[in-house]
């Protein structure tokens, strides 16, 4: 049967419940699925398989078959995909730096080279997920959580110099504990002594008046 019978065939079967809709609606509702959409595209990359009849029913049910099991929690099939992915992708690194090594023009050394690298860094990237999938991070929210990853010194509690001087200048507006210096109040007199007399002209240090000198 060829893709076009099988598409006709899943539709049929997504119309078998009854409801009241020609097989064009029924095509567009199975095309926006999710497990059809993914379906029609692995068929269409499985087309140099030996077996030309490919299921594409089997496919999209074993595409639901993968999604039910991660919402349940089995993450086992895609750590298999992720492994497979990586193992294709380094293949390709592999065979993109052999092919590589045997260019003679500096145009397609380069090419191949830049495609090698690429799909290098793409086999890690996916191994990295595959890790975080298997090993997922756990987050830990601390207060006075220190994370200190180079020779420095973190010291919790310890005011900064600006905190200090603001609270010194604070003590000293403070005329007593938990009491505010008003500067708008009268302040106390200051008492005299009066055994001190204040120093008068006679106590001053006589100086020579110049003579003047009239003008002739």
């Amino acid at each position: 049967m060829t893709a076009k019978g099988q598409v006709l065939q899943l539709t049929q079967q997504l119309n078998k419940d009854g409801n009241p809709e020609s097989a064009a609606e029924a095509s567009g509702r199975a095309v926006i699925d999710p497990a059809v959409s993914a379906g029609l595209m692995s068929h269409r990359y499985t087309s140099h398989m030996p077996n030309e009849e490919v299921s594409i029913n089997a496919g999209i049910d074993e595409v639901r078959r993968i999604t039910n099991a991660v919402k349940a929690g089995d993450l086992s099939d895609l750590e298999g995909m992720l492994v497979a992915q990586a193992i294709a992708l380094q293949t390709m690194a592999a065979n993109f730096a052999n092919r590589a090594h045997q260019q003679t023009g500096q145009r397609n050394l380069e090419a191949f080279y830049g495609l090698a690298l690429k799909t290098q860094a793409q086999s890690r990237a996916t191994i990295q997920a595959l890790v975080e999938l298997k090993f997922p991070r756990q987050v830990v929210f601390s207060k006075n959580a220190n994370i200190n990853n180079g020779q420095q010194q973190i010291n919790n509690g310890v005011p900064s110099q600006a905190e200090q001087t603001e609270s010194t200048q604070n003590k000293i507006l403070e005329s007593s504990n938990g009491q505010w210096l008003d500067t708008r109040a009268p302040g106390t007199a200051v008492p005299t002594h009066p055994h001190l007399a204040s120093v008068g002209q006679g106590n001053r240090a006589e100086k020579p008046r110049r003579k003047s000198q009239g003008v002739a």
